[in-house]
């Protein structure tokens, strides 16, 4: 395929996985291991986040079969730093992926998400305070670069969806999200309820599309 001299391409077999009797897997496309890793990837911080994105790629591999392709880690032209998954199937789903750990309630309000605060004996204080970051926005500006990328290819930019995959086992609540707030077993759900593929050719042509677009910005 063309691109996979600077992209790996990775199929996961699962038995839950047929078609045919034969296995056929979700195929997943990945950048090129790096020589050495950049000084911030050996944080706690970036450390449980990469776990997490491998977390949720084996259970959409597990579930889903090659009419599906997950592009990770790409870095498209519009804004900074890379898109941690986009899905390509009936929709092409923008995923940001986010790994929190049980001692830190959550709370989702519209695009605002927020964290209990604790005391110093690691108790509620009754506040709810923002993230640092924020998901569902940073999931939206990545559906944007997402659109962009397809619509320099010529193509046609529907069915593109924003969504944050919440990995780990902190409690969220969640209040009118104004972006699909989902784990993985309800994202493979999420991912199979849209509309069938028209054209087969549609996964790879999206694909190619955004191997280009991260090509231009390498």
């Amino acid at each position: 395929m063309e691109g996979a001299n600077e992209w790996s391409l990775q199929a996961i077999h699962s038995p839950s996985v047929t078609r045919r009797h034969r296995l056929v897997a979700m195929r997943i496309v990945g950048p090129p291991t790096p020589a050495s890793d950049p000084p911030w990837a050996g944080t706690p911080a970036a450390r449980r986040g990469a776990a997490g994105e491998r977390a949720l790629r084996t259970t959409l591999a597990a579930a889903l079969d090659d009419t599906y392709i997950l592009a990770h880690n790409l870095i498209l032209p519009g804004g900074e730093g890379d898109i941690d998954a986009i899905l390509i199937g009936p929709r092409v789903l923008v995923i940001e992926v986010k790994t929190y750990a049980e001692e830190r309630p959550l709370r989702v309000r519209g695009l605002r998400w927020e964290y209990r605060a604790m005391d110093g004996r690691g108790e509620s204080d009754g506040r709810w305070l923002p993230l640092d970051g924020q998901p569902s926005a940073q999931a939206q500006s990545n559906a944007r670069r997402v659109a962009y990328a397809l619509r320099s290819a010529a193509l046609p930019a529907y069915g593109i969806t924003p969504v944050v995959a919440l990995v780990g086992g902190a409690s969220c609540l969640v209040e009118r999200p104004r972006v699909p707030v989902l784990r993985p077993a309800e994202l493979t759900r999420f991912a199979r309820a849209g509309a069938r593929i028209a054209q087969p050719a549609w996964p790879e042509l999206v694909l190619q599309a955004l191997l280009v677009a991260a090509r231009a910005v390498s």
